[in-house]
């Protein structure tokens, strides 16, 4: 138990190097199954650290039902190819939601595991600005290969080939240097805006969140600047540090410089810009992405089309992915009943995470990042977007609910029993 214990703890608190070993995997033409393994891993552990919760609270009860759901839905609904898709379900689904039984339990805090992320981040990042800057030739030919692949040799529109050319480092996807950099950008907030730091760590940590800033935007995922937008404001009314308040104001117009400098580069980078907002805040823009993510799946029936069958892996046999929402996917697999599970445990889970006294700031920026990341990506559902990362500050928002309730009553008892002096 205690070695499991041990292994897990190295391989999570070190998640980014796993990835890092499978992209260079990727890029020499081999298939290293790092996040494979630390997926099992993660199960084997989450079955055997949900044994040792000792008081079930309203979030474990709505985790467990919906985790139940899905895996009953899993094995009664079937649709063609269903054993392929379930394997890819079960390593990507469901071995990720286990780490939120381990969260439970597990003595690691989410600050100190994003706090690791320092060092391999920090690389992934350099070369990140580095190759999107200078192009280098190898990244070049990786870049027009994946738009030839996807468009063909043919005609390609601006949009489509600055959407190719997005920051991507050593990776095949943008999402993975945009996911892990908010991560570790909402950690440095939080590590300025609460923790008493040295002066060199601080100015480390504002360099380091410069970087951060400049990989974002090059990345250029709505949802992750969304999400470092959030946990900025969060951290500028909340923050312990009043200090830093002032520091804030002046980094939010220092970013505002960078984002439009960056933005008005190149008349074509600012009208793709401007046409992916388009997108999500007008009308008719919304309509259009509702109805292309949702590729006229029946997204209104009770119990959905089956578990794991709008995966990722879905377009390799001509089917439907739906990969483009997390809300549209878990109504299109699990239907409008495990759909309302599923709002009901992020509402449960907000609840939780907002109550000052359960001190779970960091958790919350974590928690209303992926909230508004399924509005346009199935975050839940693809190794890209480190979905263990949201069961994981999931479980440790009802650890700590759980543990200041349990001090709470302990602190009561102590009262009642204490002798009376005479």
């Amino acid at each position: 138990m205690d070695l499991i214990r041990k292994f897990w703890n190295f391989l999570f608190s070190n998640f980014m190097w796993l990835y890092i070993i499978s992209a260079l995997g990727n890029l020499s033409g081999h298939f290293i199954p790092v996040l494979q393994f630390f997926m099992i891993v993660c199960f084997v552990y989450g079955a055997i650290q949900f044994t040792r919760i000792k008081r079930i609270n309203a979030l474990d009860g709505i985790v467990l039902f919906y985790f139940a759901y899905a895996i009953v839905n899993a094995v009664l609904i079937d649709y063609p190819n269903h054993f392929r898709f379930l394997v890819q379900a079960f390593v990507f689904q469901v071995c990720p939601l286990m780490c939120y039984f381990i969260a439970r339990n597990n003595e690691l805090d989410l600050e100190y595991i994003l706090k690791k992320m320092l060092v391999p981040l920090t690389i992934v990042m350099v070369i990140g600005v580095y190759c999107h800057l200078v192009q280098p030739a190898w990244y070049s030919a990786l870049k027009w290969v994946s738009i030839y692949e996807k468009y063909g040799t043919g005609y390609v529109n601006d949009y489509s080939v600055i959407e190719q050319m997005r920051l991507t480092s050593i990776f095949n996807s943008s999402y993975y240097v945009a996911f892990a950099t908010l991560f570790f950008s909402v950690y440095l907030l939080y590590a300025l805006s609460f923790r008493a730091l040295k002066t060199r760590v601080k100015l480390l940590y504002i360099s380091l969140l410069v970087l951060s800033v400049v990989v974002m935007i090059f990345a250029n995922h709505r949802a992750t600047l969304l999400g470092f937008m959030i946990a900025y404001l969060f951290c500028f009314v909340r923050g312990k540090n009043k200090a830093m308040r002032g520091y804030l104001v002046i980094g939010a117009g220092v970013i505002a410089v960078i984002f439009i400098t960056i933005m008005f580069s190149s008349e074509e980078y600012a009208s793709y810009i401007t046409a992916r907002f388009q997108s999500v805040t007008t009308q008719a823009g919304i309509e259009d992405r509702l109805e292309h993510t949702g590729g006229e799946q029946n997204l209104l029936s009770l119990f959905g089309d089956g578990y794991g069958h709008h995966s990722l892996r879905a377009r390799e046999y001509g089917s439907w992915a739906l990969i483009d929402s997390q809300y549209q996917k878990e109504l299109g697999e699990l239907g409008v009943f495990g759909f309302i599970l599923f709002i009901l445990m992020l509402l449960i889970t907000a609840l939780k995470a907002i109550d000052k006294r359960n001190d779970a700031g960091l958790e919350l920026c974590i928690f209303l990042f992926f909230v508004e990341a399924f509005i346009g990506a199935s975050a839940l559902a693809i190794d890209s977007e480190y979905s263990f990362i949201f069961w994981y500050a999931l479980g440790k928002i009802s650890q700590k609910s759980s543990e200041r309730k349990r001090n709470a009553r302990l602190a009561e008892a102590n009262i009642v029993l204490a002798p009376v002096k005479l």
